[in-house]
């Protein structure tokens, strides 16, 4: 059965599936609605001392660092939550806002595959080599991405593909819908992230 966390970067909104965790404001955020947050990660050069006493006195586990630092307070929390055991870890602020912090996110998604990035439009999800099932839910597109090259093939969805291989900046696999209520991912070589959107 899968651990499961939810980690809040920011003051946004989110939903809560598993144990919260949270960086920066968003340990205001899960707390002003009530959330138990069981630990709150990162420099906190965005909340002010008396919000860092409040985390300090209702956080079990309260990790302050320097913001001289070689790792964003997502990869930091992300590395945490993976030595917990989490093998889902859905990250609410990853995405929208700045360019620079988005791209980071999108990059650790990629490398650790317990992460999928969320906010109140879209859903994105990394995939290694395998067979997988997308359900549609309540989206209305799906795109296919990678990083590098991959070969994957497509099915039950508008535009169907077959061992097809993508790379890097090729737009062959933006904005499919599905055909019912889920299509078919198969990544034969590679990996890919597939983002799903409502709009």
């Amino acid at each position: 059965m899968a651990k499961v966390a939810t980690l809040i970067l920011r003051a946004c909104p989110f939903e809560v599936l598993g144990d919260v965790y949270a960086t920066e404001t968003g340990v205001s955020s899960a707390l002003d609605q009530g959330h138990k947050v069981l630990g709150a990660f990162g420099d906190f050069d965005s909340v002010s001392k008396e919000e860092l006493k409040r985390f300090e006195q209702n956080v079990p586990m309260f990790i302050k660092v320097s913001s001289i630092k070689d790792e964003s307070d997502s990869e930091l929390a992300i590395k945490i939550l993976i030595g917990l055991g989490y093998s889902e870890i859905y990250v609410y602020g990853a995405l929208g806002q700045r360019v620079d912090h988005q791209h980071i996110n999108l990059v650790l998604m990629n490398r650790f595959p317990q992460v999928i990035l969320k906010d109140e439009n879209q859903v994105v999800q990394s995939y290694v080599e395998g067979v997988y099932t997308l359900p549609q839910a309540d989206y209305h597109t799906f795109s296919v991405f990678t990083q590098q090259s991959a070969q994957i093939s497509l099915g039950g969805c508008k535009y169907p593909l077959e061992k097809v291989t993508i790379d890097f900046g090729n737009s062959l696999t933006l904005s499919n819908e599905w055909n019912a209520e889920q299509c078919t991912l198969t990544v034969h070589q590679g990996q890919v992230w597939v983002v799903k959107a409502k709009a």
